[in-house]
């Protein structure tokens, strides 16, 4: 996984199976690293890329306590791949928050 600061969220990487996914990484404020925080992966809806419908839930919920990851389906935005089935990808993007 690669991770690089972009203002409130964090752009991250990880793999998917055969693929590598993109994302948007969102950890509330004044988090207390010591602690476990519930998390999220919000999941976009077909057509669009995790900046836009799943990165504004993202960032909402990450401002309710929550961390959040938003991130582009395989074949979609900055995420590698062929078109895949999303059950797949969400397991990934949640492998990566737990």
């Amino acid at each position: 996984m690669s991770a690089s600061t972009s203002g409130p969220a964090t752009k991250v990487s990880f793999p998917n199976q055969l693929t590598s996914m993109a994302g948007l990484l969102f950890i509330p404020a004044n988090v207390d690293k010591t602690r476990k925080y519930p998390a999220l992966a919000v999941v976009h809806p077909f057509g669009v890329v995790k900046e836009q419908t799943a990165g504004t839930y993202a960032r909402k919920m990450a401002e309710k306590g929550y961390v959040t990851l938003a991130f582009d389906a395989s074949h979609q935005g900055e995420s590698g791949g062929y078109p895949r089935v999303c059950v797949v990808n969400t397991r990934s993007a949640v492998g990566r928050i737990s």
